[in-house]
């Protein structure tokens, strides 16, 4: 698979459903965090967009049976949300060594966390003003999430203006974890290669390619 990932410019600061359903995916992550092939049961499409005012990911993703908590608020970051069944984008800027997590539940649940230095340097109370929307299509056993990310909140976090425009390229990874232990699931788009499950490895991300 390509180490790019393609974002196509957004029409409007709606989140672009419809363009979404005229363009293939821009990746789909169907490999484990160990390089593994995960399947096509596993095998999550993710689209990707873009404007002057921020990002756009959706994920269709696949299930048998979902993982959740029921308890958790939709209205605030749920810390833990890792612990059960979640997509997950980690943005990293040009310009910076940081970077931004970003996750949501299939029942809309979600946390957004930066991070300076991995398991050392985390803000957990990072506000990235970021919106989720979820369906559940039982009948067809796929749920579909998607994440509006704004720039502005990147911005001030950095200290720096993030001008978007095509041609710049950021790095990126694109995950997915699923089901229960003893039979989780930790998938990822660009294969970390670490002895355990371990997303937090930025020397494997991806390219994050905008084009017009």
């Amino acid at each position: 698979m390509s180490n790019s990932m393609l974002c196509w410019s957004c029409p409007d600061r709606a989140f672009p459903s419809a363009l979404f359903r005229r363009i293939p995916p821009s990746a789909v992550i169907e490999r484990y965090w160990d390089g593994r092939n995960a399947g096509a049961e596993l095998a999550t499409a993710v689209h990707c967009a873009w404007d002057a005012e921020g990002l756009y990911f959706q994920f269709a993703a696949p299930y048998s049976e979902l993982y959740v908590n029921e308890e958790w608020a939709k209205d605030r970051s749920a810390y833990g949300l890792w612990e059960r069944d979640v997509v997950e984008v980690f943005l990293r800027p040009d310009i910076s060594q940081t970077y931004f997590e970003f996750e949501v539940s299939p029942l809309a649940q979600w946390l957004d966390v930066l991070i300076r230095e991995p398991r050392q340097d985390v803000d957990f109370s990072w506000n990235s003003r970021m919106k989720v929307q979820c369906e559940l299509e039982s009948a067809k056993n796929l749920w579909i999430s998607r994440l509006t990310v704004p720039l502005a909140p990147m911005e001030t976090a950095l200290r720096t203006s993030l001008p978007l425009q095509a041609g710049a390229v950021w790095k990126a990874n694109l995950f997915r974890v699923a089901g229960a232990e003893p039979s989780r699931h930790y998938l990822a788009w660009q294969p970390t290669f670490t002895h355990g499950p371990d997303f937090h490895v930025p020397s494997a991300f991806g390219n994050l390619v905008f084009l017009e």
